[in-house]
This record gives structure tokens, sequence and C-alpha cells, in this order.
């Protein structure tokens, strides 16, 4: 199972810009990996716990990294909401917690194209 963790280095602090994320896959034996960047809403990287442009970073990428392919603004906008924006200091997410949020949130067959790399219009999905 994979599970993507983040951490503030120096929640003391209240800064967002110190972060450690990463990504443990007991499948594929890897214990520690960093999480591709795909720059877009913030140059300066992920974040988590409030509505910005740093969440929506680290919400597509994690989005990107698990199912192979870029997800839709929808679909990342809306996990930013749902997941990345409530989280705090440390926190930690599971293959399984992100299958079930897109079937709770769009359903079971929209999961099956998503991993099956097939193109989704979300808004057809949208419950």
């Amino acid at each position: 199972m994979k599970y993507y963790k983040g951490k503030r280095l120096n929640p003391e602090e209240k800064t967002g810009s110190e972060v450690e994320i990463w990504i443990e896959d007991e499948k594929n034996g890897i214990t520690k990996g960093k999480l591709k960047h795909h720059k877009y809403h913030s140059p300066d990287g992920h974040s988590w716990g409030y509505h910005g442009s740093g969440p929506a970073e680290l919400a597509k990428d994690i989005l990107w990294d698990y199912f192979g392919k870029k997800p839709t603004n929808l679909m990342y906008q809306t996990f930013k909401d749902d997941f990345v924006a409530k989280c705090g200091d440390t926190w930690s997410l599971s293959e399984m917690g992100i299958d079930n949020w897109v079937i709770g949130t769009w359903g079971r067959e929209c999961l099956d194209k998503l991993k099956e790399r097939k193109s989704v219009n979300m808004y057809n999905y949208r419950k």
C-alpha cells in the first residue's frame, strides 16, 4: 500500500514554507520517496492547511502521482478543499483513502476509469 505523508519542520513558527512530503510504498519497497512537484500554481512548492496555491499544488501532485496522469482542475481543487486544506502539521493519506474519496465524490465507475488511465470528464460524475 502506498502512503503520502507530510509534516511541517517548524510548526511553532506557523509558516508553511518549511515542509517535508514523502511517499512510502510497501508494494514497491520504497520506504521514502519524494513527491514530484509539477509547478503550476505555486513556484514555492507544496503546502497545506488552507485554501491557496501551495495546497492546490499538493492536491494536484498527489493525484497525479497516484493516477499516473495530470488530474482535472475540478478534481484536484475539490481534493484540496476536501482534504489538503484541512490537514494539520502532520498528515498521512493512503491509496485506499484516495479511492474512498473518489468513490464518495464521483462514484465507483469514475474511479475505475481513472485507474485505467482513461480520459474522464469529472462533470459527468459529480454526485
